[in-house]
C-alpha cells in the first residue's frame, strides 16, 4: 500500500465507483420493475373496468329492450282500452272526450312506434262535425245567440261577464265588442230586432242593470233602459216596435218598452216571488200578446199581457223547465224538462193541454228554436247534439236527424233568414254554423255475430255481410266436423 499508494487510491475510487453505481442501478432497475408493474397492474385495472363498463351497457340496454318492451305492451292494453272508450264516448255524442282519448295514440316523435290502425280511423272520422264551419271561439261560454234580419250580423252574449260581441257573417270577422264590463255572474242577453239592425242586450255593472239598444249599421248606441232588477230574458215584438223585459228579484216583472226611444208602456208584476228564481225561463209569443214563464215547482204559466191576468197553469215537470219557447203563430209552447231528463213537451196555448212529447235527446235540453212556418223545431242539448223535428203534425211528430259536432254542451240556437242555415254556441265557447237542409250521415251501427273465423270489407266498401254469412258457415261446419 505504501508502495503502491496511487493504484490503491485509484483501486479503492473505482470499486466505490462500481459500488455506488450498481446501487444506483438496483435501485433504478427496481424503480422500474415498480413502475411496470403498476402499469400492469393499471392496464389490468382498466381492461376490469372496461369489462364491466361492457356488462354495465349490456346490462342496462338488455333494461332498456325490456323497458321498451314492456312500455309497449303498456301502450298496446292502453291503446285498446282507449278505443273502447273512445267509442262508448261517440255513441254519447262526447266528441270532446272521444277525440281526446284519439290524440293520445298520434305518435310524439318519428321514431315512436304508431300503433295506431283502421279502428283509430273508422273512430276518428265520426269525431269529425256535421257543421260547415266554426265562426270563432270564444275564451267564454257563448249563453245567447241572435242574428239581425238580413243575416248579415250575429250577435254573440258570453255566460260571465257579460261580454257581447257583434260578428259580420260575410266576412266571419268580429265588427264590434259594445259591451265587456260586466260582472263576473252575469249572463249577456241579446235580441236583434226582426225589422232593423236593432240590437238589444242586457248588462249587469256594479251601479245596476239596464238593457242596452245599439244599431249595427252605424256601431253606435241608441239608447238604455234603466231596469230596478237583474234582466233574465227580453224580446223583440214582431213589428220590432215594442220590447218585452223580464226581470227577476227583488221584483219579478214584466215590463213592456217603445222602440227606439225607450218610453216605459206598462209593467206586469209578479207575485208569486218564490216560485221566480234567476233561472227561470220566460218567453212571449211574437205579438207580445202572451207570456210565458217556469216556476221554479215545475209549473208552466201563462198570461195574457194586455190584461195581465193569468190564462192557464200547469205541471209541465218535475222540476223547474230549462228552455220555453212559442211557435211564430202563437199557438204552440214547447218546453223542455230539468236536468234530469231530455223530453220536450208541446202545449197548445189556447187551452193548456199537452198535444206532443219529443223524445231522443240524451241530456237536458238547453234551448229550443221554431221555424218561422212553425212545422219545424230544433233542440239543443247538454248531449252535444242538436236535434231537428218534424211539427207539421205535433201528436205524431217525428225526428228529422241530428247535428253533432260540439265538444261540450250546446246552450244556445239562431236561424238565419234563409231558414237553412242554423248557428248554434255552447259551453266548449265556439259559434258554429249547419246546413240543416244537409242529409245527416247514418250513424246505425252495425253488430257483427261473436263467432267469427274472419271478417273484411266487399271491394266496394259497402256490404260485409255476405263475408259474414260465409265465415259462419265454415264456423259452423268445423264445430260439427272438428
Amino acid at each position: 500500500f505504501r508502495r503502491n499508494k496511487l493504484m490503491f487510491a485509484a483501486g479503492t475510487a473505482v470499486v466505490i465507483a462500481l459500488v455506488v453505481g450498481l446501487g444506483l442501478a438496483a435501485a433504478g432497475l427496481r424503480q422500474a420493475m415498480n413502475e411496470r408493474n403498476s402499469a400492469l397492474a393499471a392496464r389490468a385495472g382498466e381492461e376490469v373496468q372496461r369489462r364491466e363498463a361492457q356488462q354495465a351497457q349490456a346490462n342496462e340496454a338488455q333494461l332498456r329492450r325490456e323497458a321498451e318492451i314492456l312500455a309497449l305492451a303498456e301502450r298496446r292494453r292502453a291503446y285498446a282500452s282507449d278505443m273502447n272508450l273512445a267509442q262508448q264516448s261517440i255513441t254519447l255524442n262526447n266528441f270532446g272526450r272521444a277525440q281526446e282519448l284519439l290524440n293520445r295514440h298520434r305518435p310524439a316523435t318519428k321514431t315512436e312506434i304508431d300503433l295506431r290502425g283502421w279502428e283509430w280511423r273508422y273512430l276518428w272520422q265520426f269525431c269529425q262535425g256535421d257543421d260547415l264551419f266554426t265562426l270563432c271561439r270564444q275564451t267564454d261560454s257563448v249563453f245567447s245567440l241572435a242574428a239581425s234580419r238580413d243575416g248579415r250580423w250575429l250577435a254573440v252574449g258570453d255566460f260571465a261577464g257579460g261580454g257581447v260581441s257583434v260578428w259580420d257573417l260575410r266576412t266571419r270577422q268580429e265588427i264590434a265588442h259594445p259591451y265587456t264590463g260586466g260582472t263576473a255572474s252575469s249572463s249577456a242577453r241579446v235580441a236583434f230586432s226582426p225589422q232593423e239592425p236593432l240590437l238589444a242586450f242586457s248588462t249587469v255593472t256594479q251601479e245596476g242593470s239596464t238593457v242596452r239598444l245599439w244599431n249595427a249599421a252605424t256601431r253606435s248606441p241608441v239608447a238604455r233602459l234603466p231596469l230596478d232588477a237583474s234582466c233574465i230574458a227580453l224580446t223583440f215584438s214582431e213589428d220590432g216596435r215594442r220590447l218585452a223585459t223580464f226581470t227577476t228579484r227583488p221584483s219579478a216583472t214584466i215590463t213592456l218598452w217603445r222602440i227606439p226611444d225607450g218610453q216605459k208602456l206598462g209593467t206586469f208584476p209578479m207575485y208569486d216571488l218564490a216560485s221566480v228564481t234567476g233561472q227561470t225561463r220566460f218567453s212571449t209569443s211574437p205579438d207580445l200578446r202572451l207570456a210565458a214563464y217556469a216556476m221554479r215547482d215545475g209549473r208552466i204559466r201563462i198570461i195574457d199581457l194586455n190584461t195581465g191576468r193569468e190564462r192557464w197553469t200547469t205541471q209541465a215537470t218535475k222540476e223547474f223547465t230549462i228552455a220555453l219557447t212559442f211557435s211564430p203563430d202563437g199557438r204552440i209552447l214547447a218546453s223542455s224538462e230539468g236536468y234530469a231528463g231530455g223530453t220536450i213537451k208541446l202545449w197548445e196555448v189556447a187551452t193548456g193541454r199537452q198535444i206532443g212529447r219529443l223524445e231522443g235527446h240524451q241530456g237536458w235540453v238547453a234551448s229550443l228554436l221554431f221555424w218561422p212556418e212553425g212545422r219545424k223545431l230544433a233542440s239543443a242539448s247538454a248531449d252535444q247534439t242538436i236535434r231537428l223535428w218534424d211539427l207539421s203534425d205535433p201528436a205524431q211528430a217525428r225526428p228529422l236527424g241530428f247535428l253533432r259536432g260540439h265538444n261540450a254542451e250546446v246552450w244556445s240556437l239562431a236561424l238565419l233568414p234563409d231558414q237553412v242555415t242554423l248557428v248554434s254556441g255552447g259551453k266548449d265557447g265556439s259559434v258554429r254554423l249547419w246546413d240543416t237542409a244537409k242529409p245527416q250521415r247514418n250513424q246505425s251501427a252495425l253488430t257483427l255475430a261473436t263467432n267469427l273465423l274472419h271478417w273484411h270489407f266487399a271491394p266496394d266498401g259497402k256490404s260485409v255481410t255476405e263475408e259474414i254469412a260465409a265465415a259462419e258457415a265454415k264456423d259452423k261446419a268445423e264445430i260439427k266436423q272438428p
